[in-house]
């Protein structure tokens, strides 16, 4: 699964999917060096050609439509 904006609401999604024994794929504007050892942080391109499932958790403004 990825995840778009690993923030607050990001890092839930991703510890319930977690729980389900998901991979979890994370891509943030900045790199994070809090995150857990289960989610591996990848380009723009590698989140959206491997997972099966694609969230996102940022908000809409000119720098993330379309």
């Amino acid at each position: 699964m990825g995840i778009i904006g690993y923030v607050r609401i990001g890092r839930r999604t991703g510890k319930l999917f977690h729980t389900f024994g998901c991979r979890i794929l994370a891509r943030c504007r900045h790199l994070h060096s809090d995150m857990p050892d289960y989610v591996e942080q990848v380009s723009r391109t590698e989140l959206h050609r491997a997972p099966d499932i694609v969230v996102l958790h940022c908000p809409l403004n000119d720098n993330t439509r379309g």
